[in-house]
């Protein structure tokens, strides 16, 4: 290996292009050898990594912006798996959407889009967009702001949830990016998400979840500490209303019938009414979901008055 191919994809975060690789002395047939012997895999077309390599998100940014053209920027999406920002619809079997492999970029000019690259072109200044491992990307605030334009809104709440959750942003800073937007496209649905925004939420099913219930129960708050008798610390509930001593617990996709029997004998020594919501539930089952809420805080009302 010559030190030009060593140093293919040292300053974009692992990937590198056909060009960059003809620049660097190898043939069609070499680069074809390379990836039929698996020592580079395609990311996407004409653009590479190391064979047995998983591609994280910065790789992913990478590959997308050198596919769409050398002035590209990762935006929406793509930015936000870069941050870190949760995407509901990435992987969810529930709702059969499965959006992980698509990436967004916006473009001056380039390749244009593909099935799975999403390409426009946004007006960025220079404080909206930031430079990591080679790859220019929009900034956390800017990504929500880009966000608000393709999300669906149960999601969008979610995302920012996230970002809030993980402090890549402030709520402040998000507030007065969508201020300063107000004609741009996805502005009013920024404003309406952050309404419903929750910075103690602490994964995206509890962010869906509250969503669901909290028309229900206004008094609903996040993260509400249960203590016993002795003032000892039982509980941490994702959603509890302490007037009703309701409490309201997503359990996630990975839930199992051992951690539901361990939580079933947690929730007896709260004292409280517990109703554990299942992913499934959440994004498949919601009108039975808010009937079943519902019931149950209506039978803790009539308990209390009797």
């Amino acid at each position: 290996m010559t030190p030009a191919e060593r140093d293919l994809g040292a300053r974009t975060s692992g990937v590198w292009t056909t060009t960059a690789a003809r620049a660097a002395g190898l043939s069609p047939a070499q680069i074809r050898r390379r990836l039929e012997q698996g020592e580079w895999q395609a990311v996407r077309r004409g653009v590479y990594c190391d064979g047995g390599v998983v591609p994280n998100p910065i790789m992913r940014a990478s590959a997308a912006t050198q596919r769409a053209g050398h002035d590209a920027v990762a935006v929406g999406r793509t930015a936000a798996r870069v941050w870190g920002i949760a995407l509901v619809d990435d992987e969810d079997p529930a709702t059969d959407r499965h959006e992980l492999t698509h990436d967004d970029v916006s473009v001056a000019r380039g390749r244009g889009a593909g099935p799975t690259l999403h390409t426009r072109s946004l007006t960025l200044g220079p404080e909206a967009t930031t430079v990591l491992g080679g790859v220019r990307l929009l900034a956390p605030v800017s990504t929500l702001v880009d966000l608000a334009r393709i999300l669906r809104p149960d999601a969008l709440v979610a995302a920012i949830d996230s970002a809030l959750f993980r402090r890549r942003v402030t709520l402040a800073e998000v507030e007065a990016a969508a201020e300063s937007r107000l004609w741009w496209p996805g502005a009013p649905a920024l404003r309406q998400a952050l309404a419903l925004c929750d910075p103690l939420a602490e994964s995206p099913h509890e962010s869906l979840t509250r969503l669901v219930v909290k028309p229900l129960l206004p008094g609903l708050r996040s993260q509400v500490k249960v203590y016993d008798g002795r003032g000892r610390l039982v509980a941490r509930l994702d959603l509890g209303d302490e007037q009703l001593l309701l409490g309201i617990e997503s359990d996630g996709a990975a839930y199992h019938r051992g951690a539901a029997a361990r939580d079933r004998a947690r929730d007896r020594r709260t004292g409280w009414t517990i109703e554990r919501v299942s992913w499934y539930e959440t994004r498949r089952q919601q009108d039975q979901l808010r009937a079943r809420i519902r019931a149950t805080a209506a039978d803790l009302r009539q308990g209390r008055a009797a």
